[in-house]
């Protein structure tokens, strides 16, 4: 069970903390300096690849809780969703200020939709520092989204199979 991984975890919080810092760092210096030729485009890869890495475990520990908690019998149960109150228990040890890091997050990413809309881009177009500004700040949105589910796991005594009583009952 990753859960039980807690230094793993703490390490990919670690890297979603200081990676979201960057990531609004450079949108900044790319929106600031639109004529900068600084090399966005390897910056977004690794980023990018940084955000595999913290987002990648926030998935898997999401996962892991929800068949903890769940623990479907039947078909049709491995396929229902979770309540609200049951998600909420996925945060349950995170701290505020991480909780509060994911509406920022979904704050972060609409605005961002609006005023750039998607980045795309191929190895036959020049990367722009508009694109740059777009994927650091969508990459900024994941590495906050995760953050919730790192914290929570890090700081969680044991593991979801040990908490299953826990969380069941706040839900």
């Amino acid at each position: 069970m990753l859960s039980h991984h807690k230094l793993l975890i703490r390490v990919a919080e670690v890297v979603a903390l200081v990676a979201t810092g960057v990531a609004f760092s450079v949108a900044t210096y790319a929106h600031t300096h639109p004529a900068a030729t600084e090399p966005f485009e390897l910056a977004v890869i690794a980023m990018f690849a940084l955000d595999m890495f913290s987002f990648g475990i926030a998935c898997a520990l999401a996962g892991e809780f929800v068949r903890s908690v769940r623990q479907p019998t039947t078909l049709p149960d491995r396929y229902r969703g979770l309540s609200s109150a049951k998600i909420t228990g996925l945060f349950k040890w995170a701290p505020i200020a991480y909780k509060l890091a994911a509406i920022v997050a979904i704050i972060v990413v609409v605005i961002t939709g609006f005023t750039i809309g998607s980045v795309e881009w191929s190895s036959s177009e020049a990367f722009t520092p508009q694109l740059a500004v777009g994927a650091m700040l969508y990459l900024a949105g994941f590495f906050l989204f995760a953050l919730p589910v790192l914290g929570s796991a890090a700081r969680m005594p044991g593991a979801y199979e040990d908490n299953v009583a826990v969380l069941r009952r706040d839900a």
